[in-house]
């Protein structure tokens, strides 16, 4: 979630696409400065293992190709887990063997 008021420091700055140095100016002015500097420190904690997970995701892109499954089977297959998975938390059972189909949604 980003405040619309670093749409507007974005406008300022000639941009196109609002960045994080966006964000925490907002932030500032909307007076929670006082979070901006553990925020920042999040954020370049999030941005050193965004990058380490690009070297393993390129790994999972292989694996993917070595499935031996077409993308949309990997689609297909996908859903039914997300559609698993959301039956389970929501106390609707149903595991990823469960009888059934897409669950229409």
């Amino acid at each position: 979630m980003k405040p619309p008021q670093a749409n507007e420091v974005a406008e300022k700055a000639k941009r196109m696409q609002v960045n994080a140095d966006h964000v925490f100016k907002a932030l500032g002015e909307l007076g929670f400065g006082d979070f901006v500097p553990e925020l920042r420190a999040y954020w370049e904690e999030w941005k050193a293992e965004s990058k380490a997970s690009g070297q393993r995701m390129s790994k999972a892109k292989t694996l993917a190709a070595q499935s031996g499954l077409t993308e949309e089977e990997q689609m297909e297959l996908q859903k039914k887990m997300f559609a698993a998975a959301a039956a389970r938390s929501t106390g609707g059972g149903g595991g990823a063997g469960g009888a059934g189909g897409s669950g229409g949604m």
